[in-house]
């Protein structure tokens, strides 16, 4: 995980390292968050009932008409709904280092972002797992705010997964989640012989600006 950290550092060259003060903070930080993260998390699978130009998530009022969405589960009848969540003390850590230690809270940040996508692959794979006797796997997730897909639909997806009784995740006027570091996100299922290309930053609109770019990897 240290590598993510450096990279949301800005940190994006192998030969880019930090010296060794920085290097020492970035070690404590990453062992504060193993102490006061609190992950939890909730998902359902959903079937997904096709229609021109949308998809409805079938026993809820969800409907998707993002454009890429669509095509992104275009191989899927099935459909995984998901939030995870790194919980309210990071947040309040977070903003207490930007008032005392704001190097301190800033590697704190990259560390809690670093360790809730940490979190969402973990649950990823464990998904993956219970899917394979069926010879089936999960497509590469796709959360609100990415490409066309609107951030707007946050508060769907967690009221569709009782997310905010569940784990304790709330969705702020401007469709911010609330504790900052949590995730919702969708994925399709698929049958294990259907190949999909990989997901990686060259798709994206940004990925000629963004340093945060991963080029070609996943």
């Amino acid at each position: 995980m240290k590598s993510e950290v450096l990279r949301y550092l800005g940190y994006s060259k192998s030969n880019q390292l930090p010296d060794q003060s920085t290097a020492i903070l970035i070690k404590s930080c990453l062992e504060e968050m193993l102490e006061i993260q609190q992950v939890k998390s909730t998902y359902r699978f959903f079937e997904l009932a096709k229609a021109d130009k949308q998809l409805n998530v079938s026993g809820t009022n969800l409907t998707l008409t993002s454009r890429d969405i669509r095509r992104h589960l275009a191989h899927s009848s099935l459909c995984l709904l998901m939030t995870v969540t790194l919980g309210h003390e990071v947040d309040r850590r977070i903003r207490y280092y930007q008032k005392s230690d704001l190097s301190r809270a800033v590697i704190l940040d990259a560390s809690a972002t670093a360790s809730i996508e940490q979190a969402c692959d973990s649950l990823f794979k464990d998904l993956e797992l219970e899917l394979l006797p069926e010879r089936q796997i999960l497509t590469s997730r796709y959360s609100p705010g990415y490409r066309d897909f609107p951030l707007e639909i946050q508060k769907r997806l967690v009221e569709t997964l009782g997310a905010s009784r569940s784990v304790g995740i709330a969705v702020t006027a401007t469709s911010i989640l609330i504790p900052r570091k949590s995730i919702t996100a969708i994925a399709g299922v698929i049958d294990l012989e259907h190949e999909v290309a990989p997901s990686t930053c060259i798709a994206c609109l940004k990925s000629a600006t963004c340093q945060f770019s991963k080029g070609a990897k996943r």
